[in-house]
C-alpha cells in the first residue's frame, strides 16, 4: 500500500484489559522466535524465549478475544490496519449503521455486492466489498434483518456516509 499515512501503521494493534494499544508485526515475531501453535479447539501453545506456554484462545467477535494463560485471563482487542485507518479518519464502526440502513464509513469503490433484495441477513453478514485506499474492505450488517433496499452496484463510487444497503430490522 502506498502513502505516507499508511505506511507509519503497523500490521496489528493490540489493547489488552483497555489499555493503550501495542504495536504488533507477525513478521517480526517470527523472526524473533515467537511463535503460536494450535493444539485444538480454544487451546493454544505459545513459544518464546524457549519457555512453552499453553493458553486458552477464546473470539469473543471480529476485533476480541480472551485469553487465558494459567490463572490469568486478558481481555484483548486487535485492530487491524483497516481498524487503525478508520480510527485515524474519525469513523466508528458504529458509524455506518443508522436505524435500518448501513452506510459507507469511507470514500470507496464498490467492488461487490453480496447479498440481494429479499436477503435475510445475520448481524455480522458480509453486505459488500468497498475498495479504499487499495484495501478491499468488507463492509458487515450491524443487525439481524431482511434486505429491502441496494442503493449501489458493483463499479460505483461512494461517498463517505452515503447509504449503501436498507434492511428491515428483526425484532
Amino acid at each position: 500500500m502506498a502513502g505516507k499515512d499508511s505506511d507509519s501503521i503497523p500490521p496489528y494493534l493490540i489493547e489488552v484489559n483497555g489499555k493503550s494499544g501495542m504495536p504488533v508485526d507477525p513478521a517480526a515475531l517470527h523472526r524473533d522466535g515467537i511463535r503460536l501453535e494450535h493444539v485444538r479447539g480454544p487451546e493454544y501453545v505459545l513459544y518464546s524465549d524457549g519457555k512453552t506456554i499453553p493458553i486458552i484462545i477464546e473470539e469473543r467477535d471480529r476485533q476480541k478475544v480472551r485469553v487465558t494463560s494459567g490463572h490469568r485471563t486478558f481481555d484483548v482487542r486487535i485492530n487491524d490496519h483497516r481498524d487503525q485507518l478508520l480510527a485515524a479518519w474519525g469513523v466508528k464502526e458504529s458509524d455506518s449503521a443508522v436505524g435500518g440502513s448501513v452506510k459507507a464509513p469511507m470514500p470507496g469503490l464498490v467492488l461487490e455486492v453480496q447479498v440481494e433484495n429479499g436477503d435475510m441477513v445475520d448481524k455480522g453478514a458480509n453486505l459488500l466489498v468497498l475498495e479504499a485506499m487499495k484495501m478491499e474492505n468488507e463492509i458487515r450488517s450491524t443487525a439481524e434483518g431482511t434486505i429491502t433496499k441496494i442503493h449501489v452496484q458493483k463499479g460505483d463510487a461512494v461517498q463517505k456516509g452515503q447509504v449503501l444497503v436498507e434492511f428491515a430490522p428483526s425484532s
